[in-house]
């Protein structure tokens, strides 16, 4: 079942591939499961394009956010 990118409770040890048409119709779906932990390989015409999976509380990205944003804000 988790080989064809269904909704499981378990995270896989390799990243799920999922065709590009696929992933936009079940984009929330997958961001909410990225969130989560998952790991996806988005391909197209079955070449990878892309990578879609959480990103790490240390990232540059995201401290330089923090940084941003008015320290009301939770």
């Amino acid at each position: 079942m988790a080989d064809r990118g269904e909704v499981g409770t378990t995270q896989q040890a390799q990243p799920q591939r999922i065709g590009v048409f696929e992933a936009r119709t079940r984009w929330y779906e997958l961001l909410r499961r990225a969130k989560a932990g998952e790991v996806f390989i988005i391909t197209y015409r079955g070449v990878p394009k892309a990578e879609l999976g959480p990103i790490p509380p240390d990232h540059l990205i995201l401290k330089e956010w923090d940084g941003r944003r008015p320290s009301g804000d939770t």
